[in-house]
């Protein structure tokens, strides 16, 4: 198998994104693949999750890559490699492309969860990786290999948007997590990356977050 015919296709276009336009949810935290409105244009975030913070903060300053409407190739081998195609980004049927030659860096502060315009599926997240890194590297891996290195990421990042919605201190509310998902021995964090381990760690945060509830309750009566 030659190398750009791991450069896959998605199934289907709604199997890219996890959610566009009022669909995307302002408590989920920045990720990769990340569409923002933004005063430089639409911008996408491309660094790998664990790139994009520091502990509980995103990192002062990070790398993204310009949108802009395009042409939309039905097979990805044929789409140029340096770009990532964005169908149906706005659900208005106009295609998008991620340009990757055009790079930028800019200030976290300024991708505000709340103006981003899509957010990708894991496998959209892995596809548009495995797209970024040839670009750069012109070595081809498939998208289940990009898989395992962003299932523990996903999980942490779905957690993370569900413990944010018990909270209405929301800084606290970070850190507190941020606390709780680096405990233990290995870390509920790492656990998270293991297929085995990683239901498990979301029924801990159910009964954690249950007795929050309860000391909450108590403390204000």
């Amino acid at each position: 198998m030659s190398e750009d015919e791991f450069l896959e296709t998605p199934p289907s276009y709604d199997d890219l994104y996890m959610a566009r336009g009022d669909e995307v949810e302002p408590l989920r935290p920045v990720f990769t693949g990340d569409v923002f409105e933004h005063p430089e244009g639409l911008l996408m975030l491309v660094q790998h999750p664990c790139a994009l913070r520091r502990g509980a903060y995103l990192h002062p300053r990070l790398l993204v890559v310009e949108v802009e409407e395009g042409v939309v190739r039905s097979k990805w081998t044929k789409q140029a490699y340096t770009e990532m195609p964005l169908p149906d980004l706005f659900g208005d049927g106009k295609n998008y492309v991620a340009k990757f030659i055009n790079v930028q860096v800019v200030d976290s502060d300024s991708l505000d969860p709340e103006i981003r315009v899509a957010t990708l599926s894991q496998l959209g997240v892995n596809l548009l990786l495995q797209r970024w890194v040839y670009h750069n590297t012109r070595v081809a891996i498939k998208t289940s290999t990009y898989d395992d290195q962003t299932f523990g990421p996903f999980n942490e990042a779905e957690l993370l948007e569900d413990w944010m919605g018990e909270f209405p201190a929301k800084e606290d509310a970070l850190l507190e997590f941020d606390k709780w998902i680096r405990d233990g021995n290995p870390s509920k964090q790492d656990k998270l990356k293991n297929t085995q381990s990683a239901s498990g760690v979301r029924r801990e945060m159910r009964e954690y977050l249950k007795k929050l509830k309860k000391i909450t309750a108590l403390n204000s009566e």
